[in-house]
């Protein structure tokens, strides 16, 4: 599941590269004044949660071995009801002391983000593969299962779906699964 994390550096250069390319673009609608509003809100907090409180509290919900490494879908199920009320209660009352804080307060935010993904997809792969272990679905299932899982934020929502893996990345079906992924992987 902790694969699924994408860098600030590699954030940070496409926002670069693509932000050279646009030009200077006009806020006519107060969209960069609202969302530096909304960005700057916590520090405006006098109570509510601190950005360590809400990354413990992720952080003891997603890591244990019977939710992070031995899955089933009851405990994923129960881990994820846990993120979205993390979600829902603490995202919006955290709050600030001073910018470096502020920074923890956006990093908290997303954790819980990313937590409702990596809950999300082993919840919709109902299979084994690798070091991916679902307790409730043991086997291998290459007929149903050899999909990419898809995220999208839709509003305040998550929209989740599969699409099948490209034709070009599922290597050669005639060798067995660890054969043919770990020759792939080691030689390019």
């Amino acid at each position: 599941m902790n694969k699924a994390a994408v860098t600030g550096h590699i954030a940070g250069e496409s926002a670069a590269k693509y932000a050279s390319t646009v030009g200077r673009v006009e806020d006519d609608d107060g969209v960069c004044e609202t969302l530096l509003k909304k960005s700057m809100t916590p520090l405006d907090r006098v109570g509510g949660f601190t950005s360590d409180h809400v990354t413990t509290r992720v952080q003891q919900t997603i890591f244990p071995y019977e939710v992070h490494m031995v899955m089933h879908e009851k405990r994923l199920q129960s881990a994820l009801t846990m993120v979205k009320f993390f979600k829902d209660h603490f995202i919006s009352s955290m709050k600030a002391s001073d910018l470096h804080d502020l920074r923890k307060v956006h990093e908290s935010r997303n954790m819980v983000q990313c937590a409702e993904m990596l809950l999300g997809s082993p919840l919709v792969r109902k299979e084994s593969r690798g070091t991916f272990y679902r307790e409730d679905y043991p086997e291998r299932d290459d007929e149903n299962w050899l999909k990419w899982i898809i995220f999208r934020r839709d509003g305040d929502k998550m929209k989740i779906w599969t699409e099948p893996v490209p034709d070009d990345s599922v290597g050669d079906l005639s060798m067995p699964y660890e054969e043919r992924y770990s020759l792939k992987y080691r030689s390019g």
